[in-house]
């Protein structure tokens, strides 16, 4: 484990001998250069962790086929000079966790139709084009999921989502939602924590109903961007802090109900100020 220093340079070479490493952690470093060629040779690896790192050029995830004891991939750039090549890889292994962002991928990869045991996958930031996903296999091995418990599906919302009882984490940020947060949420009863960071539900959005959940955490002070919000239903969760002032700022808002949660502190004062509530 090196992850999180400030090496810089290339892997080096001597790493060749190390072939019984079953763990090799060297997230958020300095390195750059070319993809190191070196990790065709270790076989024995379960967990290789890459990601944040400078590797520049092209990277053909075939040269880890022959590493049947993998379950754990975490790959991603940290310049956006890296571009990954999937269309030829065949793995003998059963991946577990799989992250591959910032890869230029542009495509799903196909190889996930052998993909059976996933718990989280991330292909976000990739400028996927096309339906998600773009083979109907594919489509039915994740509807159908068993195990998967955290998706990132930043950029592509599946239709099918709402069928993965299992989903305990769900990212799907920098979408184009608007007016409804799909119904098929409703489903997940597994789920633990969702992000919808950056989309426009900010424009739209008249009615927020989280009510009845499992939420935890705090209600976020970027609450005041939900401008055109009439009605806001977090009772019956797990939600605690204080209620954040910016809620005053939603113009709109005719209804609110935070009951039935952990809030602490005071109650805003601006709360009794604001002529909206009286109209």
């Amino acid at each position: 484990d090196l992850s999180s220093n400030n090496f810089e340079g290339h892997l080096p070479q001597c790493l060749n001998h190390l072939t019984h490493l079953k763990v090799l952690d060297i997230f958020n470093n300095q390195l750059s250069g070319n993809f190191p060629s070196t990790l065709t040779n270790f076989t024995s690896l379960e967990y290789l962790d890459l990601s944040s790192i400078n590797f520049q050029g092209t990277f053909s995830i075939n040269s880890l086929a022959n590493h049947s004891k993998l379950e754990v991939l975490l790959l991603s750039s940290g310049s956006n000079m890296l571009q990954v090549k999937t269309e030829s890889w065949h793995p003998t292994s059963q991946l577990k966790v799989l992250k591959l962002s910032d890869c230029q991928l542009h495509v799903i990869p196909s190889f996930l139709l052998q993909q059976d045991h996933l718990k989280f996958l991330d292909l976000s930031h990739n400028k996927l084009v096309g339906n998600f996903p773009i083979c109907g296999k594919m489509d039915d091995g994740l509807r159908s999921s068993t195990s998967l418990e955290g998706l990132d599906i930043s950029g592509n919302i599946p239709n099918w989502i709402g069928n993965i009882s299992t989903l305990r984490v769900l990212l799907m940020s920098k979408n184009y939602l608007e007016a409804n947060i799909p119904v098929q949420l409703n489903h997940l009863k597994s789920l633990e924590l969702i992000d919808i960071f950056e989309n426009s539900l900010s424009s739209k959005l008249i009615t927020l109903d989280l009510r009845d959940n499992k939420f935890f955490g705090r209600i976020p002070y970027q609450i005041n961007e939900l401008s055109n919000l009439h009605v806001l239903l977090l009772r019956g969760n797990s939600l605690q802090g204080h209620i954040p002032n910016e809620l005053c700022q939603l113009a709109k808002l005719r209804i609110m109900d935070l009951s039935n949660n952990i809030f602490s502190g005071s109650i805003p004062s601006c709360l009794g100020n604001v002529s909206f509530w009286r109209e």
